[in-house]
Parts: structure tokens; C-alpha cells; sequence
């Protein structure tokens, strides 16, 4: 979920353990996630018919790291259960990509910012 809307990916099928994505998002309204102190949390799905299982969540990345310059980064962020365990990995890039201001910038951060993010891999244990 991300500024109340559900943000998922396409499912990648029998993509085994090393499942290779390179999906693009552009998350707007990065302004209010860093003012309200927010993490980005990531969280991988196994697809069924009947239900989706958690294959592991994210501790999260501080959305004030993610848009303090606007240079591409790569992170490598471990999955975990709900009982704390690590149950894999997943690396994305992201990059900050500022737009012309309308109107006048919040001087704190433009509110036409827009977080690019690409998630390139994950693989589970």
C-alpha cells in the first residue's frame, strides 16, 4: 500500500526462487511520506488460486534517505516472517527525479517530486 493505493507488481510465473522483476513505479506525493516520518516497506507474495501467501517483508527504508539527492541507489533489503526470521532478499534502485515546481516549492521538499523505483530481484531461502 502506498498513499492508500495497493502498488503491485506483475506475477512472475514459476520464477522459482530467483524471481527477476524490472518494473518501474513512480511514488508521488513523496513530501508527505517524509514529513510524517514514514519507511517504505516492501513486501513479496507467493500468487495461488486461492490466496497469496507473504514470502517475507521488509524492516523498510526511511523515506528521507531515499530522496536526500538524486542520484540512482541500490538497495538490498532482507525479507522477513512474522516471527522476525530472514526468508530472503530483494534489490531495488531508486532514483529521485524533481520536477519543475507549480506552484512555488514547499521549502522543505517540492511537492512535485516524484521517487522513481525499480525493482530488479528477489530470492527467497
Amino acid at each position: 500500500m502506498y498513499n492508500g493505493q495497493k502498488v503491485r507488481t506483475d506475477t512472475k510465473d514459476d520464477a522459482g526462487k530467483q524471481a527477476e522483476w524490472n518494473e518501474r513505479f513512480c511514488l508521488t506525493q513523496v513530501d508527505q511520506q517524509v514529513v510524517s516520518g514514514k519507511r517504505f516497506v516492501l513486501e513479496a507474495f507467493d500468487h495461488d488460486v486461492d490466496s497469496d501467501d507473504s514470502l517475507g517483508k521488509s524492516k523498510g527504508i526511511s523515506f528521507v534517505s531515499l530522496v536526500e539527492d538524486e542520484e540512482e541507489h541500490m538497495h538490498d533489503l532482507k525479507l522477513y516472517d512474522g516471527a522476525s526470521k530472514e526468508t530472503g532478499h530483494l534489490t531495488i534502485k531508486t532514483r529521485l527525479i524533481v520536477t519543475p515546481p507549480e506552484p512555488e516549492p514547499n521549502p522543505q521538499l517540492n511537492r512535485n517530486c516524484i521517487l522513481m523505483l525499480e525493482i530488479v530481484d528477489m530470492s527467497t531461502f
